[in-house]
């Protein structure tokens, strides 16, 4: 387990050279809380707060992903979904 923030775009190619899951802090503490909520609104806390997460991870992701090429590609396939 690192302590290290990765951004979202390096976990996932750490992810994919290792061949493991590979999540951060925050992940493995929602997915605690997952496992242990036994009431319905509970459930629902842990889920919205994990699709929160998930929604800062991708506006990070986005946010690399202007810095590169892929950008470009991204927002061509955007405009070609829309």
């Amino acid at each position: 387990m690192l302590t290290i923030n990765f951004l979202p775009l390096k976990l996932e190619t750490s992810s994919l050279k290792l061949k493991v899951r590979v999540i951060d802090k925050t992940e493995l503490i929602l997915d605690i809380f997952a496992s242990r909520a036994t009431t319905h609104i509970g459930k629902l806390q842990v889920e919205l707060a994990q699709l929160n997460h998930l929604s800062t991870r991708l506006n990070k992701r986005v946010d690399s992903l202007r810095k590169t090429k892929g950008w470009y590609w991204l927002k061509r396939a955007w405009r070609n979904t829309a």
